[in-house]
Parts: structure tokens; sequence; C-alpha cells
């Protein structure tokens, strides 16, 4: 996750927001045929051109991917945390270390009865970072710190949208068959429209709620609606299955999201600068609707002041 400095491409202020028309809503139709969902979306490009495409996924395939996947609860981690932690102290010989839950599991606290031996309870806390670690990553959680300094841990939005290939792979499918040879610009357009009409739930705050709110592809199919969080990763994992060659990195400013292309700009669109890469920005929210280069006010806000941050899709 980076920092970025910005970069406007837009020479005049006035520019940087676009008009808050909305988007037209994509239909879907679902239908089960045996074992197999078939969903089927109707949706408008930006020409105004009808567009549609069908899918047809196994039921057990749509239902299981990130079925049981759930806010983060520091209550539910401190409880393993402490089940390894003790175990660990168990396996070193420290028998007077103490792993306590406290405040309603919200805080876990290490401490020794009697004399402290300072080198195991380093060790300890070692282990407890090393356990933290890999509890974030087996359950699809990251630490996240805003633009505004407050930390936090959310959903791992790269990682869940690397491991939904059985989701997104039927999705990049059917939008091959639908554009077939036509331009990388041709494709993410497409994409765009028919992600900004896909009904939007608002974004919860991103650091207090913990992910709480958060679809992961699949339920985004099965539910028909999204927050921008969860449309970043839908499209940011779609994008990157149609145009494997184009770095897409997600992009946090407080309480919203959109993505980053290493694509080729028009003289009306904006780009934000990466690493010291002009990278074309793209925002899938909805329900406004915004075309390719073209920020909502709130990001353009944020970007404007250098108040953002970034996750790479690999």
């Amino acid at each position: 996750m980076r920092n970025s400095t910005v970069t406007l491409a837009l020479m005049v202020a006035v520019a940087l927001f676009a008009t808050a028309v909305h988007a037209a809503t994509t239909q879907r139709n679902s239908e089960r045929v045996d074992d197999n969902y078939v969903l089927q979306y109707r949706w408008q490009d930006f020409n105004g051109e009808a567009l549609s495409i069908s899918l047809r996924i196994p039921v057990t395939t749509l239902h299981n991917s990130f079925r049981k996947y759930r806010a983060y609860q520091p209550e539910r981690a401190n409880r393993e945390l402490r089940y390894k932690l003790t175990r660990y102290a168990r396996r070193q010989g420290w028998n007077t270390m103490e792993v306590l839950l406290r405040q309603r599991e919200t805080v876990l606290e290490i401490r020794q009865r009697g004399n402290s031996d300072a080198d195991a309870m380093a060790q300890m806390s070692a282990a407890h970072e090393r356990f933290f670690t890999e509890y974030l990553r087996e359950n699809f959680y990251n630490r996240h710190t805003d633009s505004t300094g407050r930390t936090g841990i959310k959903p791992d939005h790269v990682a869940i949208a690397e491991a939904s290939d059985d989701i997104i792979d039927p999705i990049a499918e059917a939008f091959g068959a639908l554009l077939g040879d036509n331009t990388q610009r041709e494709y993410l357009g497409s994409v765009l429209s028919f992600m900004q009409g896909i009904p939007y739930e608002e974004l919860t705050d991103r650091i207090r709620s913990n992910g709480a709110g958060f679809n992961p592809p699949a339920r985004i199919l099965l539910e028909h609606q999204a927050d921008c969080d969860s449309k970043v990763t839908l499209m940011g994992g779609l994008l990157r299955e149609l145009m494997p060659d184009v770095p897409v990195y997600a992009v946090y400013v407080p309480e919203h999201a959109f993505l980053a292309l290493r694509m080729s700009k028009r003289d009306d669109e904006t780009t934000i600068d990466i690493d010291g890469q002009s990278f074309l920005v793209v925002e899938p929210t909805g329900p406004a609707s915004l075309k390719i280069g073209e920020l909502s006010e709130i990001s353009a806000r944020y970007v404007a002041a250098n108040q953002y941050r970034t996750e790479r899709f690999p």
C-alpha cells in the first residue's frame, strides 16, 4: 500500500467535478437451471447502446465462494490468538506465562506470574505479531491506514479478488464473447457502465466497520448490490483477467474507493500519479454515471489534497 503524489490531468478546478447524472440500472434476471445459476444482465453503455451478457455458474460454486466470510471481529481473532499463544508458551516451558482476554475479549494481554523474564516476554510479543499477521492473511483481512492517519482492519480486497477466479472468470468470458477483438478502452467502458448500474449499497465507515457490509464477488452476483469497496474488488479482479498487461490499483479515500489503470488518457480525462507514473481513473461505484477519466466530487476533493492510499491488483 502506497501513499502517492497526485497529478491532476485537468487544468482547471471546475473540470474536476463530473456532473452527477445517474447511470442506467443494470437489470439482472436469475434462474436456476439444473445445478447451475443462469444470470442474464442487460444495461446501457455510455453511448446509450444496449448491452447484455449471460453467465452460467454452478450453484455450489456461487454459494461456496467466501460463504463464511464476515467482517473482522477482534473478539474472534483474540480467542484464536490466545489459544495459539498459550500453546506456544507451554512448548517453550514458560509455565508462568498467562494470556488473558479483557474488556469483553476486545483486548488481549500477555503477562507473567512472579518474576518477569524480559527475553520470554519479547518472544511472546513477536509470536503475537506473527500469529496475528497469519490470522489476517488466512482470513482475507489486512491492516489499513487511511489518508488521515486512522488505522484499522479491512477486507483484503486484492486477495479476495485473486481468490475469486471461479466467479470472475465466467464474467470475463462473457465480456470477451460480447466485445471480441475490440480495444481495451471499449472493454473498460463496457465493464465500467455495467458496474455502475449494479444497485449501490452505501459504504459504512471503513475504519470503524471492519468490513461490515462488504460483499465478495459471489455475493454481488447473488444479492445484486454492492458498496464501493465491493465494486472495486470485483471490477479490479475482472480488469486483471480482461487486460492482464495493464497495471490496476485500488485507490482508497476516506469512506470511498475507485480504480486507477496504467492506460493512456484523452485530453479531458483525469489521471493520478502512482510511483512516478500516470494512471487513468475510473469510478465503478455508481449510481452517478461517470465516464472513463471522471472523478466524483468527493474523490476529486481528496485526490486534490493528496489524501488517498493505493493497493495493486497482482
